[in-house]
């Protein structure tokens, strides 16, 4: 199953079941963030991310599925063309690093703004930096001047290519907000390739249905994302905290809005 979306509008489709056993699995990782994705793609039903995780080589249980799907055999089950299956299967971890890319967004370059939280409860951060890391933090009319700063980026076409587009600071001229070991930080412009792919994030519709999500340019699949007060880079498949399925869809969804520093 590359996609979801045909199945969308079928009352008989009640689940997904993404991987059975332990054909085609790749690694642990690949198989959460498939899971994920078929998730994100389509909240309305349950996914068993992996039926059978339990025997036939499998790699274990991905822990992010809605359904536990824990086997037992009485006799001995014979399969065929493994080939097949594993191409497929390649096949659909290829596709999903592009699965959950909604539509792009326009953003106006060149121009200031600042980037609040959507989250319920949290709607009054916004994403700044401080010592080089990016966090979230309440800001106001009445916040310092150098939080306003902090929290206002200029907008500028991606760095790594069109399309998509890069945030300098108005405050450290020069350095971007990019990634680095999945946490997002400032960092300056030294012309590599590496940090121009890290900083350039292309922005799509709200993964909630509104608002802007930031994609990264070079991690398609995952989303700038904040948590616990910091900025991540997080495709949501869980392991890590940071990485939670947990509001993950709230979570990488932001407003984009005027500069708290104009």
């Amino acid at each position: 199953m590359a996609s979801d979306t045909p199945a969308r509008s079928s009352p008989s489709v009640v689940a997904y079941v993404v991987y059975n056993e332990g054909w085609g699995e790749r690694a642990l990782a690949d198989t959460r963030r498939v899971g994920q994705n078929v998730k994100n793609q389509d909240p309305t039903r349950l996914v068993n991310t992996h039926s059978g995780h339990n025997c036939c080589q499998s790699l274990g249980n991905p822990g992010n599925g809605d359904m536990d799907g824990f086997l037992t055999y009485d006799r001995q089950v014979v399969k065929m063309d493994q080939n097949r299956v594993r191409a497929a299967n390649q096949a659909l971890i290829a596709a999903s690093k592009a699965l959950g890319s909604s539509g792009p967004v326009t953003l106006p370059v060149h121009t200031r703004r600042s980037l609040q939280v959507t989250t319920p409860g949290f709607t009054n951060r916004y994403l700044r930096h401080m010592n080089g890391l990016a966090y979230t933090e309440v800001v106001d009319a009445g916040s310092p001047t150098v939080l306003r700063q902090d929290a206002t980026y200029t907008v500028r076409p991606g760095l790594a290519g069109t399309g998509c587009y890069s945030f300098e600071s108005v405050n450290f001229p020069g350095q971007f907000l990019r990634h680095v070991d999945s946490r997002v930080r400032n960092s300056p412009d030294d012309g590599s390739a590496l940090l121009r792919a890290d900083a350039t994030w292309c922005a799509r519709t709200g993964l909630t249905g509104g608002g802007v999500s930031f994609e990264s340019y070079n991690f398609r699949g995952s989303y700038l994302r904040h948590h616990g007060a910091e900025v991540w880079l997080s495709n949501g498949a869980g392991g890590p905290a940071y990485n939670s399925p947990a509001s993950w869809l709230a979570d990488v969804t932001w407003n984009v809005t005027g500069p708290w520093a104009p």
